[in-house]
């Protein structure tokens, strides 16, 4: 775990004890560095309280232990809000580490159950209880509980590394504007004369250059530029990466926040412009510009702008000469279309940076009905992809997006015969289930998107009517009173099959009778498998018929 070192510096406050100093560039930096762990560890702490919040509002009503107050309900809002306002990379990372955090409190909890109740058979945890300990824990660590230093993740999602700092002394930390303080020379009145006369000089030079410059409409370089907010909170922006110029000259984007670059063969994006964008093109491109293609990174859409010579109220783009070349005058662009991001099919290769194909050849979804021994409320999706020579998926970020926008990292890869299983632990759905899967290889601008629908996982009733076939039950008495049953049993679905004890039942009248260990349920059934199950029971005279239930089927046994 890495762990940040804080720098002292004079605050403002210290500097009648401190002669002054010129303010240096390394300090500035580390005054930066310092600002963005603030900022870091806020949006963490920020994203722990929300969840943590939202839990508790969602848990409480749940069991309806009240209607919410105004109060509450405000409460609520604002968690929410804090949430939503988080970057989405941010919270991809966030989430990631919180889910992380929630399998192992998971295993530990379940763990501790089953030594309580000493059965060898794991005992399921309320998801909510998971969750409240998994944020609870990570926000102790955050806040520094029971220690001198406070934790916070950095990284994005499947690549996070740990830091370790004081928290009191992270708060305390400065900014980078606080080292522009300085103490001032001289007494006040000297002071204040030298502000006087400061400004009248200045008012005589803006008097000057009112009444000697024209005046007219303000360049469209220099108008304020609106930035984007959704319900009060700053939007993610589209990051411009390459722009094709008339369908037909592609350019690569370099983003900046000063000015043009000077070369005249690039293409650059001011990323503080959102309304309109701010772009500039070799200037020689300005002559004929008549459409502009933007093209951002990620699964973002493509814009597709109409360029004129015309500046005009509906302008979402301008165009400019790069190295600020007047000669060439800056065009405008009025937004046309956004072009849905290429999406590839099930089962046919897509094209990866390395010139070796990826083919997505499956997408399953699992429920309860399959494995019971998912967390209540909780399904699986599976991703089968085939890669040859493998890849390294972390570096790819395989992000599983659902209809409602929420993303997730794969929680386990495994490698299978010429690619890998990714699976993915969601909300179980209620119905049809629409999903995008994204890749992003390294070094490529856009990602490889694939998107599938799938029917909501089978019931438990259902899997087992569909999968479970009993091929043969047979008995024989060994001891007067003594019945050893043999069934056979076969998998016929396309799934492992993971039958239960509790699923295989024998009962005499209404009275239940306890069957033994079954070690041929240790393991799920694989498709097509076929198992014997063998056991001794106690059944005396059999003067009333028993019945044998097998995954529902029922059988009688008599004399």
């Amino acid at each position: 775990m890495a762990r940040l070192k804080l720098f002292r510096f004079a605050r403002p406050a210290d500097a009648q004890s401190a002669p002054p100093r010129p303010l240096l560039a390394r300090d500035r930096l580390d005054a930066k560095h310092q600002e963005d762990d603030v900022a870091l560890w806020r949006d963490y702490h920020a994203f722990l309280v929300s969840r943590q919040t939202l839990l508790e509002m969602r848990a409480a009503e749940a069991r309806g232990a009240f209607e919410r107050s105004p109060a509450q309900e405000a409460e609520a809002r604002q968690a929410q809000a804090r949430f939503d306002a988080l970057p989405a990379g941010l919270r991809a990372m966030f989430e990631h580490v919180l889910e992380e955090r929630r399998q192992r409190v998971q295993g530990e909890l379940e763990a501790e159950l089953r030594a309580q109740r000493g059965s060898g058979r794991a005992r399921h945890v309320d998801p909510d209880e998971i969750d409240r300990t998994a944020l609870i824990e990570l926000r102790g660590e955050a806040e520094g509980i029971g220690t001198d230093t406070g934790h916070f993740p950095r990284g994005v999602a499947g690549d996070v590394r740990w830091y370790a700092m004081d928290v009191a002394e992270l708060l305390a930390a400065p900014t980078a504007a606080s080292y522009a303080v300085r103490k001032g020379t001289g007494d006040d009145a000297r002071r204040r004369i030298l502000q006087a006369a400061a400004m009248g000089a200045g008012l005589l030079l803006f008097l000057v250059a009112w009444f000697a410059l024209p005046h007219g409409p303000s360049a469209p370089a220099s108008a304020t530029l609106a930035r984007a907010s959704v319900n009060g909170a700053s939007a993610e922006v589209w990051a411009v990466q390459r722009a094709v110029l008339n369908d037909t000259r592609p350019l690569t984007v370099t983003a900046t926040t000063a000015a043009w670059p000077t070369d005249t063969d690039r293409a650059a994006w001011d990323s503080t412009a959102v309304l309109p964008l701010r772009l500039c093109v070799p200037p020689t491109a300005l002559t004929d510009l008549t459409s502009i293609r933007l093209i951002s990174g990620g699964a973002w859409p493509e814009r597709v702008y109409s360029i004129g010579a015309t500046r005009g109220p509906a302008t979402d783009l301008v165009v400019e000469a790069c190295a600020n070349d007047r000669a060439y005058p800056s065009r405008y662009g009025v937004l046309q279309a956004t072009a849905p991001f290429p999406t590839h099919a099930i089962g046919a290769p897509a094209p990866d940076v390395r010139g070796e194909p990826i083919v997505l050849e499956r997408v399953r979804a699992v429920g309860p009905g399959q494995d019971p021994a998912l967390p209540i409320g909780q399904g699986r999706l599976i991703v089968q992809v085939r890669a040859s020579g493998g890849l390294d998926w972390p570096a790819y970020k395989p992000t599983l997006t659902l209809a409602d926008g929420q993303q997730y990292l794969p929680s386990e890869t495994s490698a299978i015969t010429g690619g890998a299983e990714l699976r993915y632990l969601v909300p179980l759905p209620a119905g049809e289930i629409a999903l995008a899967w994204d890749l992003t290889p390294p070094g490529a601008v856009q990602s490889l998107r694939w998107r599938a629908t799938l029917a909501p996982p089978p019931s438990r009733a259902q899997v087992l009517r569909d999968a479970l076939r009993v091929r043969a039950v047979q008995l024989h008495e060994d001891r007067p009173g003594e019945l050893t049953l043999t069934v056979a049993i076969t998998n016929q679905g396309d799934e492992p099959l993971i039958l239960s004890r509790d699923e295989i039942t024998l009962a005499q009248g209404a009275q239940p009778i306890t069957l033994p260990d079954l070690p041929a349920l240790a393991t799920p059934l694989q498709p097509g498998e076929r198992r014997t199950i063998s056991f001794t029971v106690a059944l005396g005279g059999l003067q009333q018929p028993a019945t044998l239930t097998v995954g529902g089927v029922p059988f009688q046994i008599a004399r």
